[in-house]
């Protein structure tokens, strides 16, 4: 069932982040779940989608390091974080 399960993660994640974006719309963009549980969060400037936010991509990927969180940034313009998550990730890591 690893089709459904990547599904399932790519549904939940992408909630839990569009809640994120909800707090902060004027730096979260464009948040990508096409391919189920790969995920790709955009930073932005000022609620801007023209207006890429390398520098804070680089901080956030800073803080989760500092408390053990690997995260990977991508994107041609380096302001994109990318989520993958294994697929027995449980909904409860998620929401941590």
């Amino acid at each position: 069932n690893l089709v459904s399960q990547a599904k399932h993660i790519g549904k939940y994640f992408s909630k839990k982040l569009q809640e994120i974006k909800d707090t902060y719309p004027n730096l979260i963009g464009e948040i990508r779940t096409d391919r189920g549980a790969m995920i790709a969060m955009e930073l932005i400037h000022n609620g801007d989608q023209l207006r890429p936010n390398p520098e804070a991509t680089k901080a956030l990927v800073a803080e989760a390091h500092h408390h053990g969180l690997i995260l990977l940034s991508c994107g041609f313009n380096g302001n994109v974080i990318r989520f993958l998550p294994a697929l027995t990730i449980e909904d409860s890591i998620i929401d941590e």
